[in-house]
């Protein structure tokens, strides 16, 4: 077979891409060596500069179950793959809200060979997407399979995971409503014990000594002097790692999860691990392995104690942890801080509404349908909400709960009323009326003091755009769910996750102009206000009605 080869040789360098016989070749130029393969052979390639050429393949599943399901894939190496200098790590990644999860999510290790794998997920949720691929790890880099998908037989549990940074939290309804990671930093999964931390360090080592401590024998930092008790954040490993909001919880944090949960121990839980089953009131749950602690450089107690830093310190050289052994749990001991301990991270889960209603505008704008619910008022808080629109007719208020009901509905005091502000009644209410018919105005309501008010819109000639659409994890960030536009700005579709997921709004079904909102999470607050290129927002499973207004950014997401 005649080949023609082209090189470029260069500091890093090269792929060649050449056709023999109408056959498309890849050569993977390495230390004088080449190894070749067929494109129309391979089903995922995932490789870089000077890297072997690993073909993997993902099989679709052989059996699921309500809460396991089997599948298989096969890992094979390059035509002319001599001989690797690293033992390679193969196993499999799956998910439940990434559509293509990674090796820093949940993964099982299944051997170090390249071949063929049989492998079994199991404790997996009902009713519940799952993706999966087989991956091969050499070194640093990592070569990924392509991603197939299934859904468990079943209910898809009503209890759900609130997503963070692209990290699992659970509400376990504590009290103070703290959220707990379901997953120690670094770990893949619940039963991983992840990295170990000395107190007041971001990354892992090999050696745990004082000499090798971040803050030294002396500890410049945390000391009498400073007088310091709680780390700073840029000291916090769960805020480094995995970003503000997270963080490490303090010990009297630790407290009211022993307090207040049921603590139950298991041997071989999940994936042979053992360690505690924290059970919170509201039922759901979060595993602590036994990860043990590292000192010098090895790891004591694994599978039987567990250690785990908190934020707080007790002295200088001292600092509170969680730990439990012989199967008794200890919320207030301390330990040197130049061990090596797993951390936890938790997030504070904030104010969810408590008195917060939907209303929704009938009018000229609407038609005065008893039935048209494509037109809900964007809250600003528990009692205020708004609009914002080219109003050009006459209109009134319903509640939802009271959706329909003429005699409940909101109004003027005064019917025809186009005064810049007044009063809300709900007896005998009139018609309200936009001072210019016409316009761009936003219409602001205040159901606490029973009040409205008018304010015109700077810019009188918004944006038009021909589509406003819905992209995210739920359709793998590529197919746009479009909104329908029901009024010249105004938007609203209905949506249906089964699994928890991250989105954005944009237009015209491109990058160019996007709307997100950093912070924003359906699961803490239902309505916010997106900005330009911000960041995503968290979503749980449901069928929402989505409103949007492309000219203020706010968004409402409504339970059906």
């Amino acid at each position: 077979m005649k080949r023609i080869f082209s090189f470029v040789l260069s500091a890093l360098l090269a792929i060649v891409f050449t056709t023999a016989h109408a056959q498309q070749n890849i050569f993977i130029w390495k230390g004088g060596d080449i190894s070749v393969k067929s494109a129309a052979d391979i089903d995922s390639i995932t490789t870089s500069a000077g890297s072997w050429l690993f073909n993997i393949r993902t099989s679709a599943a052989t059996s699921v179950t309500t809460n396991t399901l089997e599948a298989s894939f096969s890992v094979s190496y390059a035509d002319n793959v001599r001989s690797l200098s690293q033992t390679p790590e193969v196993g499999v990644c799956f998910s439940s809200y990434k559509a293509t999860p990674t090796y820093i999510y949940e993964r099982r290790r299944l051997g170090t060979s390249v071949g063929s794998y049989d492998f079994t997920l199991s404790n997996l949720d009902s009713g519940t997407t799952y993706y999966y691929r087989g991956y091969v790890k050499l070194g640093d880099e990592i070569f990924y399979g392509n991603v197939k998908s299934i859904m468990t037989f079943g209910e898809k549990p009503t209890f759900s995971y609130i997503i963070i940074n692209n990290h699992k939290f659970v509400d376990l309804g504590l009290p103070s409503g703290l959220l707990w990671a379901e997953t120690n930093v670094g770990a893949a999964s619940s039963s991983d014990d992840g990295d170990y931390f000395a107190w007041g360090e971001t990354e892992p080592k090999s050696y745990y000594v004082w000499s090798t401590y971040k803050w030294g024998d002396d500890k410049i930092k945390y000391n009498s002097s400073d007088g310091k008790k709680t780390l700073d954040s840029e000291d916090d490993a769960a805020t480094v790692n995995w970003g503000a909001p997270c963080r490490m919880p303090n010990s009297s944090e630790f407290k009211e999860l022993y307090d207040k949960c049921d603590w139950s121990w298991r041997a071989n839980y999940w994936l042979g691990s053992n360690g505690f089953l924290v059970k919170g009131p509201n039922g759901n749950t979060i595993f602590f392995p036994a990860s043990g602690y590292r000192i010098y450089g090895d790891r004591y107690d694994h599978g039987s104690d567990g250690y785990y830093w908190s934020r707080s310190l007790e002295s200088s050289g001292l600092a509170y942890d969680l730990e439990f052994h012989n199967l008794n749990v200890y919320t207030a001991s301390y330990y040197a801080r130049n061990h090596g301990f797993p951390v936890r991270p938790v997030a504070d889960f904030g104010e969810k509404p408590s008195s917060y209603h939907i209303y929704y505008m009938v009018g000229q704008l609407t038609g005065w349908s008893t039935s048209n619910k494509d037109f809900a008022f964007y809250p600003e808080s528990n009692t205020v909400h708004s609009y914002t629109a080219q109003f050009t007719g006459d209109l009134k208020i319903w509640m939802k709960d009271d959706f329909g009901n003429w005699d409940t509905a909101y109004g003027a005091i005064f019917d025809g009323d186009d005064s810049e502000s007044g009063s809300l009644t709900q007896s005998g209410a009139g018609t309200i009326v936009c001072p210019e018919p016409g316009a761009y105005y936003t219409l602001t309501v205040d159901f606490a003091n029973m009040s409205y008010e008018w304010t015109k819109v700077a810019d009188q000639n918004p944006t038009t755009y021909y589509s406003v659409s819905l992209i995210g994890g739920f359709n793998n960030w590529t197919d746009d769910l479009d909104l329908t536009e029901v009024i010249p700005h105004n938007w609203h579709t209905v949506l249906t996750l089964h699994s928890a997921t991250e989105l954005k709004f944009r237009a015209n079904h491109d990058w160019e102009v996007d709307w997100g909102d950093d912070g924003g999470d359906i699961n803490k607050k239902e309505y916010g206000k997106g900005s330009i290129l911000g960041g995503n927002i968290n979503c749980p499973a449901g069928t929402y009605d989505v409103f949007f207004n492309d000219i203020t950014g706010e968004y409402l997401f409504v339970v059906k």
